[in-house]
C-alpha cells in the first residue's frame, strides 16, 4: 500500500486536514467518536502553524541575505573608490600600503607580448570605390584583437591589367594604420576596374610587429 503522506508539506497538510473532516463528519459510519479525532486536529492546526513559521523565517532568511549582498557590494563598491584614490597618489609609504591590506605598488609597467599570430583579412564588400574588409582574429573569429595588440598595419598594391600581383608584403607598400579591425580602403577614380591587393599586421603597444597575413585581392569597382 502506497504512502498516502508523503509529499510537500504543504500537500501532506491537505491530506491530514482532509482526514480529520471527513472523519469527524462521518463519525457513526466509521465506528468512531470525537475523542478518536480530535488528536489529529489538535496536531493538524500545530503542523499548520509551524509550516506558516517556517516558510515566514525562509522569507526573511532570503530578505536578509539579499540585504546582505546588496550592502557588501555597496561597501566593496566604496572600497574600490578609496583604493583608487590612494594608488593615485605616488607618496603613499609601501609600509602604509601593507597596513592598509594594499599589494605593493607596482612601478614597472610590463610589456606587452609580441603578435604570434596574423590577422585575417576577409573582404567584406567592394563596391563605390571602396573595399570594406574585416581584420579576424585566429584566435577568436572576431574582429577583436588579441590582448597587447594596439594597431593593424595595412600593406597595399594597386594592380592593374596584365600586371603581376605581388608575391610578397616587401613587394606591397604600408598604406595604413589602423585601430579597428573593420577597415575601409577608398580609391580614386583612376584606379577603378583594377585590383587592390592588401596584407595585414598585427603591431603592440611598444611597436613590436607580428607576422603579416596572406595577401587578398580586392577588385575596385565602381
Amino acid at each position: 500500500m502506497p504512502d498516502i503522506f508523503a509529499g510537500s508539506d504543504a500537500n501532506v497538510l491537505n491530506i491530514l486536514e482532509n482526514l480529520a473532516n471527513v472523519a469527524a463528519d462521518n463519525l457513526p459510519e466509521l465506528d468512531l467518536v470525537a475523542a478518536d479525532v480530535t488528536p489529529l486536529a489538535t496536531k493538524n492546526t500545530t503542523l499548520g502553524n509551524s509550516i506558516i513559521e517556517h516558510l515566514t523565517a525562509q522569507n526573511t532568511a532570503k530578505g536578509a541575505r539579499e540585504q546582505k549582498d546588496f550592502n557588501r557590494g555597496a561597501a566593496v563598491s566604496a572600497a574600490r573608490a578609496l583604493v583608487k584614490k590612494i594608488n593615485a597618489n605616488p607618496n603613499v609609504p609601501a609600509l602604509l600600503r601593507q597596513q592598509l591590506g594594499l599589494p605593493p605598488k607596482d612601478t614597472t609597467r610590463s610589456k606587452p607580448a609580441v603578435p604570434s599570430v596574423a590577422p585575417a583579412p576577409v573582404v567584406e564588400k567592394v563596391g563605390g570605390a571602396q573595399v570594406v574588409l574585416k581584420a579576424l582574429n585566429p584566435e577568436t573569429d572576431s574582429i577583436a584583437k588579441p590582448e597587447g595588440v594596439k594597431t593593424i598595419r595595412i600593406y597595399e598594391k594597386i594592380v592593374g591589367h596584365n600586371e603581376a600581383a605581388p608575391s610578397g608584403v616587401d613587394q606591397m607598400s604600408l598604406a595604413d594604420v589602423v585601430t579597428a579591425g573593420r577597415i575601409t580602403r577608398a580609391y580614386n577614380s583612376a584606379d577603378l576596374c583594377k585590383t587592390a591587393y592588401l596584407a595585414l599586421q598585427y603591431v603592440n603597444s611598444a611597436g613590436e610587429a607580428g607576422p603579416v597575413s596572406v595577401i587578398v585581392p580586392a577588385s575596385i569597382a565602381a
